[in-house]
């Protein structure tokens, strides 16, 4: 028997226990079932309060069952009830075997974090979005192919030959290209043009592990402009690094200015070599230019050790590097806690390293402690915020911040949280001053707001450990690990502002309800807005350790996630 043959009665009645997701679809594919839903505003209300969203509504939606399914239609996109499952690997370009996947990824620039001011970006560069390249490298055939991406399908826009690099690699009356390789490729936002900007990306090559002088040879830094009109690379400096003996290369980052910032690890042939591993971070500063006769089209500078630091204990595991700001983290491939801090002065030097603490305490209150990521999600500021028992009655302001706090310390101990967490800090500045994203507070208190559900096994993890993006607006979260992607869709306001994540401010006529009232008002006194943080907007997610738990799309990829990037807040690479 057909399900459109059945009794209206019965097919209304299964439209009020189907999920979200099959309610979404029915009305996409069947007139009657819409029809039945127009019919029904009770239908489509009990369907809104299994998605996330404001629950109360005004009167001109609460009545209108077509203002309703809109709304549904719009909860149901935002929050991925509109079975996003099945559109995943839409465009699928699978790479070359000869593509060395190490090497190869997703090169990041992000033009909010900055304020550019009055200087010009490049013309394929928009000031409200990421831009995205993907970088193929080819190392044996000597090609570094970089992609942007149209239409979900990479198109071709910059060849580079590394063939151009090994008449300027050591020594220079050799060109013995095999005796050095490519280490890292990574963006950077300095301009040489100030009238004709373009896209730029550094290169950097050290000598081979295999080679018999490898620690006599220097390393090479290429700092290259992405010229549209070329469809290639212009070769603007190329910086000669001397590394300490031993140095093992870790990863490299660039300051706001320019300055290429490298991380090193080292473990000096010891009998005890855990007792002399340490981290070395090292910025390094334009020292003069070198009498090289084929420096006449750039500038061939070296570069020396202006700032270098090292940790007083191992830490073995640490394999990235993230700048931020003045800032400088070291963190492991499986955690978005740094491990390691030191902050850029204004001489361009750094100060010693502080350790962070890597778990999280198991407990349901605020707990204090310094900013747990190196940038949060959202922040949020309560302006001018007046209490009888907060700072004696002034009016005081309070910031709040979001975070993604992902961790796997203490295995069997009960006092530490596993997992990924977003957890909320809280701020009380003595002035009226919002939240400075790129700024690393010491002392905050964070309370735990939501749980990330659904994560593999954190002591069973691959080599490549959890590919973590958030997008732009902190709207999706993507964590890969191996074939699997996880996807986890909120809202940063339903946790940071209660006067939307409490339907303070939707205009009623119908507040006679104690009910309503209750929601509206939420908790006397609670200024930081965390009691109950989110549990009313998320009603229809259950919780743990009164934490909300936010379930995700799980996507099963073709192939292994190396790298993961959101181009905007619905789609990702």
């Amino acid at each position: 028997m057909s399900l459109l043959s059945l009794p209206p009665e019965l097919i209304r009645d299964i439209l009020h226990n189907l999920d979200p997701t099959s309610f979404y679809n029915c009305l996409q594919t069947a007139k009657i079932f819409r029809q039945h839903a127009l019919a029904s505003t009770s239908l489509l209300h009990d369907q809104l309060a299994r998605i996330p969203g404001q629950r109360i509504l005004s009167d001109s939606i609460r009545r209108d069952a077509k203002a309703l399914i809109k709304l549904f239609g719009k909860r149901a996109t935002q929050h991925l009830f509109h079975d996003v499952a099945r559109t995943a690997d839409v465009h699928v370009w699978e790479a070359e075997r000869c593509v060395d996947r190490k090497l190869s990824g997703i090169l990041r620039w992000t033009w909010l974090e900055y304020n550019w001011g009055r200087i010009r970006l490049p013309a394929q560069v928009k000031a409200t979005e990421d831009t995205l390249l993907l970088c193929e490298v080819k190392e044996k055939a000597g090609l570094i192919n970089l992609y942007g991406i149209r239409e979900g399908s990479p198109r071709l826009e910059h060849c580079i030959s590394t063939d151009q690099f090994s008449r300027y690699l050591y020594p220079p009356s050799e060109n013995v290209p095999t005796e050095y390789k490519i280490f890292k490729i990574a963006p950077l936002y300095a301009f040489d043009d100030v009238l004709n900007p373009c896209l730029q990306i550094a290169l950097l090559y050290g000598p081979n592990h295999d080679s018999r002088d490898e620690e006599s040879m220097p390393w090479k830094l290429f700092h290259l402009a992405l010229d549209p009109k070329l469809q290639g690379a212009r070769i603007l400096n190329i910086y000669t690094i001397v590394p300490h003996d031993g140095d093992v290369f870790m990863d490299m980052a660039f300051a706001v200015d320019g300055r290429p910032i490298i991380a090193w690890s080292s473990s000096k042939s010891d009998p005890y070599p855990s007792l002399c591993f340490h981290h070395r971070v090292t910025i390094y500063s334009k020292e003069g230019f070198d009498d090289d006769p084929l420096s006449t089209n750039h500038h061939s500078v070296k570069l020396t050790m202006l700032s270098t630091l090292e940790a007083d204990k191992p830490l073995l595991n640490l394999t990235k590097i993230s700048v931020a700001g003045r800032y400088v983290h070291l963190l492991a491939a499986d955690s978005t806690i740094p491990a390691l801090t030191t902050k850029l002065l204004a001489d361009r030097t750094l100060t010693e390293f502080s350790r962070r603490v890597p778990h999280l305490p198991n407990i349901l209150e605020a707990f204090p402690g310094r900013t747990l990521a190196p940038s949060p999600l959202a922040i949020h500021h309560h302006h001018s915020v007046q209490i009888a028992d907060l700072n004696n009655g002034n009016p005081t302001c309070v910031n709040t911040a979001l975070q993604l706090a992902i961790t796997r310390a203490g295995r069997f101990d009960p006092r530490k949280r596993k997992g990924a967490f977003l957890i909320k800090s809280l701020q009380y500045p003595n002035e009226c001053h919002p939240w400075a994203l790129t700024e690393d507070y010491p002392n905050l208190n964070h309370v735990f707001v939501a749980e990330l559900a659904g994560l593999p096994d954190l002591y069973n993890l691959s080599s490549l450990g959890l590919v973590v993006a958030t997008s732009p607006h902190a709207h999706r979260i993507a964590i890969a690990s191996w074939r699997t992607l996880l996807i986890y869709s909120l809202d940063p306001r339903a946790f940071l502002d209660p006067v939307f994540s409490l339907s303070q401010l939707v205009p009623t006529t119908h507040d006679t309800d104690n009910a309503d009232k209750d929601k509206r008002a939420g908790v006397p006194g609670d200024y930081a807005f965390i009691e109950g943080c989110g549990w009313q907007f998320y009603g229809n997610c259950g919780r743990r350790g009164e934490c909300v738990v936010l379930e995700p799309v799980r996507v099963e990829c073709r192939g292994v996630v190396y790298g993961l990037e959101w181009g905007g807040e619905e789609g990702f690479v």
